[in-house]
């Protein structure tokens, strides 16, 4: 198997990775929205410690926060996930398998 082809993600990957969305598609929308209105006066790091708070309790593993796109990537087992949320004309949170 090529190096650079994805390992399907177990069902028990897929609902994990959707309940953690479920958990935090709300707050995460928030956070991005905040985020454009106050990047000039507010510490990120605030942001990314709201993230992880989110990770609490859940089987993934946090691994950093990001700006652009905003949101936050995760290890479940040897999975990487990344949820992110955009706001254009109708505002858009979401998760998306990177590795």
């Amino acid at each position: 198997m090529s190096e650079n082809k994805k390992v399907k993600m177990t069902e028990n990957e897929v609902r994990i990775a959707n309940a953690l969305f479920e958990k935090c598609k709300e707050n995460l929308g928030y956070l991005c929205a905040r985020w454009r209105d106050e990047r000039e006066f507010e510490d990120f790091n605030d942001y990314i410690a709201d993230m992880k708070k989110e990770c609490e309790g859940m089987e993934v593993t946090f691994l950093t926060g990001s700006k652009r796109p905003f949101g936050f990537t995760v290890a479940i087992n040897d999975k990487t996930i990344q949820y992110y949320a955009s706001f254009n004309n109708n505002g858009t949170v979401g998760w998306k398998r990177l590795v």
